[in-house]
């Protein structure tokens, strides 16, 4: 059986209406085809699989672009990482959880791949602990590039002060590029102060997060 044609007479539009005489696909003179306003498409097999309802919108907003790409790394509790008082400290991590493999849990760094340009959001904490008692100034920091680009003071005390645990948290939103890394410091000020994995009350107290957007 030939193929069934069906086609306007030249500079007209092929229109296929619904019971209400409302145009529900037209195809144009030039062969552009439109659907209408809120059209359902449905279909079995490999062709148009049950596509839902089709709305207007613009990327980036009412449509979501979610690329699945994310990492978490983290300290298991009972750990603990020393570090010098007063001194801004590269945070290690003994876990990572990742959607693929730009995380380096032998590194304790990410470093983006092709895939990876565009815009991440990062949430990294910090626990640290203090025997003495005299914490003061704990902060965490988010370097990119080796440069310190997010963080701030979390706690400071002007006098005499009785601390030893404080977890400190940053998050930040930042443009990455191919190659770019991505790393947690930690610093804080006391006696033979510890950056502090966690126990069963502060679970995973030192971690970092990153989603690409």
């Amino acid at each position: 059986m030939a193929n069934l044609i069906l086609k306007a007479s030249s500079g007209n539009s092929l229109v296929v209406q619904g019971g209400d005489a409302s145009p529900a696909i037209t195809v144009g003179n030039t062969g552009t085809t439109t659907f209408a306003e809120n059209a359902t498409l449905s279909g079995t097999g490999n062709s148009i699989a049950s596509l839902g309802t089709i709305t207007s919108g613009t990327l980036g907003s009412t449509v979501i672009n979610n690329s699945g790409r994310y990492f978490k790394a983290w300290r298991s509790n009972d750990s603990n990482q020393s570090l010098t008082t007063g001194t801004l400290t590269f945070v290690t991590f003994d876990n990572v959880l990742q959607s693929h493999s730009s995380f380096s849990d032998a590194n304790d760094l990410f470093t983006a791949t092709a895939d990876d340009a565009g815009k991440w959001f990062f949430a990294v904490q910090v626990s640290f602990y203090v025997n003495a008692g005299d914490m003061n100034n704990p902060a965490a920091n988010i370097y990119h590039n080796d440069a310190n680009v997010i963080g701030g003071y979390k706690l400071i005390f002007s006098t005499t002060q009785t601390v030893r645990h404080f977890t400190a948290n940053t998050t930040g939103l930042l443009t990455i590029a191919s190659g770019d890394t991505i790393k947690l410091y930690g610093h804080v000020n006391g006696t033979s102060p510890l950056i502090f994995g966690g126990d069963t009350v502060s679970v995973k107290g030192t971690s970092i997060v990153g989603v690409k957007l």
